[in-house]
């Protein structure tokens, strides 16, 4: 197949990429963005991940070098490489946008979030490298980035937070996801730790699905208090009732997923907060109630079961189906739930200190749990916080190697290379952990 591709055209549209970095970067280097030493750090690693990646894959097709997959041929590898490569070219330039151009208001809330991202992250700083920063820029919905070339979270928050302060609540959660990522414990990745543990638990593969997430969720409530628990309830409640059941083998089922905070606390303990797992239950079993789901009989598909079946069956013939009994309760999925939050809380040890916790000194008492939404914004601002005046550290890598950090990939996943090498060895370096979001693949490949 790789014969019938015209290389040159893919060959062009990269040195297009290419030059676009390039001069983005020059112009960089004349003007007064703040920061302007860690954009440019990060353009210049792109460029050359960007170049070692495209190198790999097109030579790697051209010339016979990599076995071919009819799932990912390679026009579509291709594609999805050059895609990312825009993707964080797009980032990065939106990012400094922001800081040029927006009010002074969001250019406080700028920094306001990365301080609040790198207080997040300081009660793990000996799991990540010395080096790891933030940066921070306003979309339309929370996310973070995950790239290969730089120790950078490149967290994005809502627009909502120059006024709504909690949405910051968006943050922590973020950060958890990079903490999953890149962090490490004696040595081995958290991710890979994960894995291991939850594959020997014998747990179903949807719920194992689901563990990224529930790292989050765990982490954003370490860092973030029970607000994290409150406003995940309410996140929920935004969804269509048909969406509460939805399994997209990636977040723990809507309707499930409140229930991480409430068995998460009757593990830990929950200190001045007394009941607080009881109350949120409550709160949650409520909302449930009014929704007509009884957590006893309603069942689920995991998305992992429907994708086999849609094969061959609509997935309304196949829940008449006499294999439709077989169909986890939503009371299932939060006992399986429960197995991978003793997975993330005691074998891998995380702790962190609570940031917020200025916020919430006498409110354990609080006979409506929703007050705590208007006391915390009352008390919410920068010197409640003890928020470091500073801005985060600057990035000043060297040289940045891609040949170095394949042989990593390769170490880190044990790979033996073969010739011409096999689909299952050149998808590690197509995913470069969790950085190409365009390639289909669970965290667990």
């Amino acid at each position: 197949m790789a014969n019938q591709l015209d290389l040159t055209i893919w060959r062009k549209r990269q040195e297009a990429l290419d030059k676009a970095i390039t001069d983005y970067d020059q112009w960089l280097q004349g003007s007064n963005v703040p920061r302007a030493s860690t954009f440019r750090c990060l353009l210049k690693n792109l460029q050359a991940f960007a170049k070692g990646q495209f190198d790999f894959f097109c030579d790697g097709f051209g010339l016979g070098r990599l076995r071919e997959d009819q799932n990912q041929p390679p026009a579509y590898v291709l594609w999805a490489t050059l895609d990312q490569v825009a993707s964080d070219l797009g980032f990065i330039q939106q990012a400094v946008a922001q800081r040029l151009q927006g009010t002074q208001e969001m250019r406080k809330t700028l920094n306001t979030a990365e301080a609040l991202a790198l207080l997040a992250l300081s009660p793990v700083k000996a799991m990540l490298d010395p080096q790891t920063t933030v940066l921070a820029y306003f979309q339309k919905f929370p996310s973070v980035r995950v790239i290969p070339y730089a120790p950078v979270a490149l967290i994005g928050f809502p627009f909502t937070c120059t006024s709504v302060p909690r949405d910051y609540l968006a943050i922590p959660h973020e950060v958890g996801h990079y903490v999953f990522w890149r962090g490490k414990s004696n040595g081995k990745r958290i991710r890979q730790i994960l894995k291991e543990n939850l594959e020997a638990s014998g747990g179903p593969e949807w719920v194992q699905d689901w563990g990224e997430e529930i790292f989050a969720d765990i982490y954003g409530y370490l860092s973030a208090g029970p607000l994290m628990a409150l406003s995940c309830q309410d996140l929920q409640l935004s969804l269509a009732l048909d969406g509460l059941i939805e399994d997209d083998g990636e977040h723990p089922l809507p309707a499930v997923r409140p229930y991480v905070y409430t068995t998460y606390l009757e593990k830990k303990g929950q200190g001045d907060w007394g009941d607080l797992a009881g109350r949120l239950k409550r709160r949650w079993d409520d909302r449930m109630g009014q929704r007509k789901l009884d957590s006893k009989t309603v069942k689920f598909v995991p998305k992992s079961l429907k994708a086999d079946q849609e094969k061959q069956l609509t997935l309304l013939d196949w829940l008449l189906h006499p294999s439709e009994k077989k169909l986890p309760t939503l009371d299932e999925a939060i006992t399986q739930t429960g197995s991978v939050i003793d997975t993330v809380s005691e074998q891998l040890g995380i702790q962190t200190e609570g940031w917020f916790a200025s916020l919430y000194v006498g409110l354990a008492g609080l006979a409506n749990l929703d007050n705590l939404y208007s006391r915390f914004e009352d008390r919410f601002n920068p010197q409640t916080l003890n928020l470091p005046a500073e801005v985060p550290q600057e990035l000043q890598l060297p040289g940045w190697s891609w040949t170095d950090w394949l042989q990593k990939i390769y170490s880190d996943n044990k790979v033996q290379v073969q010739k011409p090498i096999p689909v299952e060895t050149w998808l590690f370096v197509l995913l470069a952990d969790g950085w190409a979001t365009k390639i289909a693949s669970s965290w667990r490949r």
